[in-house]
C-alpha cells in the first residue's frame, strides 16, 4: 500500500512538472478575440518553419496604396 502511494505521488509530481511546459506556448493572451481583423490581399509567400508558419501577402488600403 505504501509503494502504491509513493508511485502515485511520483506520477503526480511528474505531471505537475510538465504543466508549465505544456502551457508555455499555447496561451491566448496575444490575440484580441473581441475585435477580429480581416485582411485581404494576394499571397506572395509561405514560410514554413517550426513551430510557426508565416504568410506574406501584398495588400492595398482603401486609397489603393
Amino acid at each position: 500500500m505504501k509503494r502504491r502511494h509513493i508511485t502515485f505521488l511520483g506520477v503526480l509530481l511528474g505531471l505537475l512538472m510538465l504543466c508549465p511546459a505544456v502551457f508555455a506556448h499555447h496561451g491566448g493572451s496575444d490575440y484580441d478575440q473581441q475585435h477580429p481583423v480581416t485582411l485581404k490581399g494576394t499571397v506572395t509567400e509561405f514560410y514554413w518553419a517550426n513551430p510557426h508558419v508565416q504568410v506574406f501577402f501584398d495588400a492595398t488600403d482603401d486609397k489603393g496604396k
